[in-house]
């Protein structure tokens, strides 16, 4: 086949996402610190504007020298600008293919063509549909590009906002448009505030600090609720930004393969080999636990990470999906759960570290032990760890529970991806008929391991002799 580059429409994407990832946040960043006095945000604008031009600039030619080709054995790709790059990969090593676009892409008839490696690399071109199609007729025959059907069920507001304020790089994003909000508000103040009527419009972060050192609470108290009404605003954006994200999550079986497709603004396609899949998670952040919800994670082999298999799922319902999406996966309670004996150790390993700290910087100044306080948190952490820890076993899978900070997980591994397995008993933990079970699994960067503390020491020679039956 002749020698490709990715649709000219390419452009436009590399450039947004260069310039709203890094060089706006950037800029924001900045313009928040110093303020918005006339003399920087000149500066600023006039360096923005011409880094603009030079990503312009830079991603057509990188558009241009990225050139690719299809034959029968292999896909050839050479990219780069100064510093040539060349790549050549085998056809074989191709585990699967899928597509996505975006509602521009479907506008022209472009989507992006999709191929995941054997060692879990990922290669994308951009190429018109009937390309794509034709591309895979010839040279990926025994693949499937159906798309699955449209899900009848979307994602509520509810449902968004739930995933927005668990989302921690959201909430960072969030954090970071309140503080740009607040920075913003801080020029309003001066319509109530005198003594910011002259310099509050080119005051930073650090000039306002000084100030309101100096104000009342009676001067303070709207500026926090500006600041607590523009979180909440955030926050709410974020849910919108969560049901585009997801608008229309479907996942199906499709025999060899489990069909996932999502997105209204970007429409992304995907597909995982059911062969594959070694490991299931059910994941409820604390807030989905007050409101009865669950997120459903899977492992698949060569894969760094874990792929989202549904971004949120009632409770009551968990079982039945991964019954029908991964039959081979049982969900059910653990009986094997840490002993009350254990709680105590629970409770001491989550509060000796911050009571070291909160101590020694005492030294420096008392007003540190006020920290102390934050032992409740931490003691209700080690009640949940506690709570949540638990162990099963069985011929087919390995059942695990546990609690990480403000998260709680059911995790589910099947026996034959077990590495190898340990027991640990000290001289506390072997008078209360107690151990520490630990495993670990096959992974794409080398091995994960898990452990469970003070589960009944009963079940020590079934587990020790779970990667020996697996032999």
């Amino acid at each position: 086949m002749s020698k490709k580059r990715d649709h000219v429409l390419e452009i436009i994407y590399i450039n947004y996402a260069i310039i709203k990832e890094r060089i706006y946040p950037i800029c924001m960043l900045i313009l928040s610190l110093i303020g918005v006095h006339q003399f920087y945000e000149k500066i600023l604008n006039i360096g923005f504007s011409l880094l603009c031009l030079l990503i312009i600039g830079c991603s057509i030619l990188l558009w241009y020298h990225k050139i690719f080709s299809f034959d029968k054995h292999k896909i050839v790709i050479t990219e780069g600008v100064f510093a040539k790059k060349y790549h050549e990969i085998p056809i074989n090593r191709v585990k699967s293919i899928w597509i996505s676009d975006s509602l521009l892409k479907r506008l022209v008839g472009v989507s992006n063509f999709n191929i995941e490696l054997v060692g879990g690399d990922e290669i994308s071109f951009v190429l018109t549909n009937k390309e794509i199609v034709r591309i895979k007729n010839t040279f990926f025959p025994s693949y499937d590009l159906v798309q699955p059907k449209k899900s009848q069920q979307r994602l509520s507001f509810f449902q968004g906002l739930l995933l927005a304020t668990t989302d921690w790089k959201l909430f960072l994003a969030s954090l970071s448009i309140t503080m740009i909000l607040v920075n913003f508000s801080l020029k309003l103040a001066s319509f109530w505030v005198d003594e910011w009527n002259k310099d509050a419009g080119q005051m930073g972060f650090k000039e306002a600090f000084q100030t309101i050192k100096e104000l009342s609470w009676q001067d303070i108290l709207p500026l926090v609720w500006i600041f607590f009404a523009f979180a909440i605003l955030a926050i709410f954006i974020l849910a919108i930004y969560m049901m585009i994200t997801y608008w229309n999550f479907h996942s199906e079986n499709a025999g060899r393969y489990i069909h996932i497709s999502y997105g209204l603004l970007n429409k992304k396609s995907d597909q995982i080999p059911l062969h594959e899949v070694r490991s299931v998670q059910i994941l409820q952040p604390v807030i989905f636990q007050l409101f009865g919800y669950a997120q459903i994670r899977v492992d698949v082999i060569g894969n760094d990470g874990s792929i989202l298999l549904c971004p949120i799922i009632k409770q009551q319902r968990v079982a039945a999906f991964i019954q029908q999406q991964l039959p081979v996966f049982q969900v059910e309670s653990i009986q094997e759960r840490a002993k009350a004996s254990v709680l105590p150790d629970y409770l001491l390993n989550a509060i000796w570290f911050p009571t070291v700290v909160c101590c020694g910087l005492a030294y420096i100044h008392p007003y540190f032990l006020y920290g102390l306080w934050l032992l409740i948190f931490y003691l209700y952490v080690g009640y949940m760890r506690w709570k949540h820890a638990g162990l099963m076993v069985d011929e087919k899978c390995i059942r695990h529970s546990g609690y990480y900070w403000l998260e709680a997980f059911h995790m589910i591994t099947l026996v034959p991806y077990i590495q190898h397995t340990a027991v640990g008993q000290s001289f506390f933990t072997r008078g209360r008929n107690v151990a520490s079970y630990e495993y670990s699994v096959y992974a794409e960067d080398g091995d994960e391991s898990y452990s469970c503390y003070g589960v009944d020491a009963q079940y020590r020679e079934s587990f020790l002799n779970i990667a020996q039956n697996n032999d």
